[in-house]
């Protein structure tokens, strides 16, 4: 009898691998997901400056109808110095020779576009960080959108003043000609002073 129980085990527990190892059965949840996500080809085409349509969300565009594209970033330096600009402002240059003799530092040669220092002023603490988002352009205005990151309230950070500052190019723009415009990440305006500097 104890015999006849191991072979129906042995039998149940064989039926039980079967169905498992068959192509039918869907992929055990605590697997790796390799389903692939639809937001990197996103970003990715955000990043290329290739023609975008962009809903209309102020009235503050130029035209109702104005194309909006999307143009390249390449950020040069992210940092806080120990020194730096104690108020919110940004600085458009020409090349890095200028925006390096604007700054009395040297800046990267990273190509042809317009060069942009974006200082967020003086902070409390380390832990904050801004970054060159998206660059928008609409006719003869490029939007610049800014990434200002505050430190969460339980972080770990230096207890230090700091002056977060990113310097960035954007690409497949002439500075002299444009004007320009701040907002932040949520859409927010933001009203720093905006110096253009040339060659």
């Amino acid at each position: 009898m104890r015999r006849i129980g191991s072979i129906l085990l042995i039998v149940l527990l064989a039926a039980g691998c079967a169905t498992e190892g068959n192509g039918n059965s869907t992929q055990d949840s605590s697997g790796p997901d390799t389903t692939p996500m639809t937001t990197a080809t996103t970003s990715e085409t955000e990043t290329t400056g290739m023609n975008v349509k962009q809903p209309e969300t102020t009235e503050e565009t130029t035209a109702a109808s104005a194309p909006r594209s999307l143009l390249s970033v390449k950020e040069i330096v992210m940092g806080a110095p120990g020194q730096g600009q104690k108020k919110p402002r940004v600085i458009v240059a020409a090349s890095a020779r200028t925006l390096s003799k604007e700054l009395g530092r040297a800046v990267q040669e990273s190509g042809e576009g317009a060069y942009v220092a974006a200082f967020w002023g003086k902070k409390p603490t380390g832990g904050y960080t801004i970054a060159v988002d998206k660059p928008l352009r609409a006719e003869k205005m490029v939007t610049i959108e800014l990434d200002l990151k505050k430190p969460p309230r339980d972080a770990f950070v230096s207890q230090s003043i700091t002056y977060p500052y990113v310097i960035a190019v954007i690409r497949g723009i002439e500075p002299a000609s444009t004007k320009f415009a701040l907002v932040e990440k949520s859409g927010r305006k933001l009203d720093w002073p905006i110096k253009k500097v040339g060659d």
